[in-house]
């Protein structure tokens, strides 16, 4: 189990004629925490399962250095990640996932320029990653030269 605490603050920071000294550090999450588990028996009917689950944590954050409430991400996120599988001394066969909840969340806010034909800037959003599901498989060749 993983806990993060930070408080971040510009001492001094003045940008575009404003003083937003005081101000907290953009995508800086105040909490963050992960925890995981991981059950592989060597003996018995279950030898040879892999089941693996982790769940990551982040409180919310400022996307900009102004720091104002609509300058907000998305009151932070907590993900599901999973692996269920088989292995062996010669591989692996492993059923993954990652945000197994589909949360939708923010990642980064960036301002973007006006553009010919919209007289104001907008804002530019990058999301985290949705859910997704996948097969995986390893080898063990063991190749000694």
């Amino acid at each position: 189990m993983n806990l993060g605490y930070v408080k971040t603050e510009f001492l001094d920071y003045q940008d575009q004629n404003r003083d937003l000294s005081g101000n907290e550090f953009p995508q800086a999450p105040r909490f963050t925490g992960s925890s995981g588990f991981t059950y592989a028996p060597s003996q018995g009917i279950f030898n040879g399962v892999v089941l693996n689950t982790f769940v990551v944590h982040e409180s919310s954050s400022f996307s900009r250095p102004e720091n104002t409430e609509d300058h907000r991400n998305t009151g932070g996120h907590t993900l599901l990640n999973a692996k269920l599988g088989y292995q062996t001394d010669r591989g692996s066969l492993l059923l993954v996932g990652q945000n197994l909840t589909d949360e939708i969340y923010i990642l980064a806010e960036f301002p973007a320029p006006a553009v010919q034909g919209r007289s104001q800037a907008g804002q530019s959003i990058t999301y985290g990653g949705r859910r997704w599901i996948g097969l995986g498989l390893g080898l063990d060749l063991n190749l000694y030269f």
